[in-house]
C-alpha cells in the first residue's frame, strides 16, 4: 500500500467508524435520571408551603423538569471536576455530609430513662436562678462633686416619698430605674459585679445606699426577691428532650468524624508537624 492518497482514506474511514461505534456504545448506556414518587411529591409539597395552594398539572410538570434539569447539571458538573477547586462549593458539601452525620445520631427517640438520666447529669444547666427585683435612684459622678454624699443626704427624703416621686428624684439615667425578677448574673451585666453582689446583700422593702455602679452612686430599694430552685423534669421537658437530641447528634457527629479519618491516610509536609505545634 504505497499510496498515500489511498492510506490517509482509509485512516480517516477508519478513525470515523471508531467514532461512529464509541458514540452507539455511548447512547445505548446513557445516564439515568430517575424521577421517584417521593420527590415529586416533595416538590408538591414545596410548592404548596410557597404558594398556598397544590400545583396544577403544567405546573408540576415544569418543577420535575428542573429538578432534571437541576440533577444533569449537577452531574455533569462533577464529572468535569468543576466544585474541586471551589471552597464554597466544598464547604457546602461537607456541610451537608455534617448534617447527615448528626442526623444519624438523631434517628432513634431518646426514651424516658435516658432522658431523666440527662436531667440529672445535667440538672445545674437547668437550674433557675435566685431573682430581684428592685428599684433605684441615680447620682452621677460627672455632674456632682460627691455624689456619694449626695446620695446619703437623700436617703431620707426618698424614704419619705415612698412610692410617690422618687422616680423624680437624683439624676437622668439611660437605664430603666425599675427592674423585676432579674437574676444576680443579669444585674451585674447592667450595673457591674460589685453592684449586683451589693443588692443581694440588701434587706427588702427599704431604701438603702449609697451603692455604687459603673455608672455612679444609687440608692436601691429591693422589692422582692425569688429564691433559687431546681425545677421538676415535667416543667422543662421539651427543652431536656431537645437537648439531648441535640448532645447525641453532636456525639454523632464527633464520631463519624473520627470513622471517616481512620479511613484515610493523611499526608502533611514534610517537618509541618513541628510548625503546627
Amino acid at each position: 500500500m504505497r499510496d498515500p492518497l489511498l492510506l490517509t482514506f482509509l485512516l480517516l474511514g477508519a478513525a470515523v467508524f471508531a467514532v461512529d461505534y464509541w458514540l452507539g456504545d455511548r447512547a445505548d448506556e446513557r445516564p439515568v435520571v430517575e424521577v421517584t414518587a417521593d420527590q415529586v411529591e416533595q416538590l408538591r409539597v414545596r410548592w404548596m408551603a410557597q404558594w398556598g395552594r397544590a400545583p396544577n398539572p403544567e405546573e408540576l410538570q415544569g418543577l420535575v423538569d428542573e429538578a432534571v434539569d437541576e440533577e444533569i447539571l449537577y452531574r455533569e458538573a462533577q464529572r468535569l471536576g468543576l466544585g474541586r477547586d471551589d471552597a464554597i462549593v466544598r464547604r457546602r458539601l461537607a456541610q451537608k455530609l455534617t448534617f447527615l452525620l448528626e442526623d444519624a445520631g438523631d434517628a432513634v427517640a431518646p426514651t424516658e430513662e435516658e432522658i431523666a438520666e440527662y436531667f440529672a447529669r445535667e440538672s445545674e444547666r437547668y437550674r433557675r436562678p435566685a431573682r430581684t427585683s428592685f428599684d433605684h435612684v441615680f447620682l452621677s459622678g460627672d455632674r456632682r462633686t460627691d455624689a456619694a454624699r449626695d446620695a446619703r443626704a437623700l436617703l431620707d427624703p426618698v424614704r419619705a416619698d415612698g412610692n410617690d416621686g422618687w422616680e423624680r428624684l437624683g439624676d437622668p439615667f439611660m437605664l430603666a430605674r425599675s427592674y423585676v425578677e432579674r437574676s444576680d448574673q443579669e444585674i451585674a451585666g447592667l450595673f457591674g459585679t460589685d453592684f449586683a453582689q451589693a443588692v443581694a446583700d440588701l434587706p427588702t422593702g427599704d431604701w438603702k445606699g449609697p451603692v455604687v455602679s459603673t455608672y455612679g452612686v444609687h440608692l436601691v430599694r429591693v422589692n422582692g426577691r425569688t429564691a433559687a430552685r431546681a425545677p421538676a423534669l415535667a416543667e422543662l421537658r421539651d427543652r431536656v428532650v431537645a437537648d439531648l437530641r441535640q448532645e447525641r447528634r453532636r456525639e454523632r457527629s464527633l464520631a463519624g468524624y473520627e470513622e471517616l479519618r481512620e479511613s484515610y491516610e493523611v499526608r502533611l509536609p514534610a517537618g509541618s508537624s513541628e510548625r503546627l505545634k
